[in-house]
């Protein structure tokens, strides 16, 4: 009786220890992923399409707002290249408010955008405040951005 006391007391201690260290590694996880967000939203920030682009993986694929799809890093870089040429003020803040972590390397995550500082008659047109859904992969260790998508919900109907 005393050696399955001693073994089931062992069992809970080990698989609470599991438990911890599961959350601890989530939680980790979650440091980077909100890394990379702070990072996308400093490099928006700054204007710099390069910084940005690099948070991406080499075969993204992204659409923003009513636009085609766009294929590859090198396409991200140019549309935000082109996209802060045309609006020198613009500035966001961005918020995730889910992740949903698929595996240990792929994490879905839905969030919040908010732009202001558009002069552009094309982004002045469009919504200023949006939702977005991202898949993010780890590889060797980075978290990069490889399906991006911004959109605006369609509103109810009012009866």
């Amino acid at each position: 009786m005393r050696r399955r006391v001693f073994t089931l007391s062992g069992l809970v201690l080990v698989s609470v220890a599991g438990v911890g260290c599961a959350f601890k590694g989530a939680s980790r996880e979650d440091a980077a992923l909100e890394g990379v967000l702070e990072a996308w939203t400093r490099s928006f920030n700054d204007h710099d399409a390069k910084a940005l682009s690099k948070l991406y993986s080499e075969d993204a694929d992204a659409v923003f707002g009513h636009e085609d799809i766009l294929h590859g890093r090198t396409a991200v870089e140019k549309h935000w290249a082109d996209f802060f040429s045309r609006n020198p003020q613009v500035k966001t803040e961005q918020v995730a408010v889910r992740r949903r972590h698929l595996t240990p390397t792929v994490v879905v995550e839905d969030g919040m955008w908010e732009e202001s500082g558009h002069t552009d008659k094309e982004a002045l047109a469009r919504p200023n405040k949006d939702l977005w859904v991202a898949i993010l992969v780890k590889n060797n260790g980075k978290w990069l951005i490889t399906c991006d998508r911004g959109f605006s919900p369609i509103p109810k109907p009012t009866e």
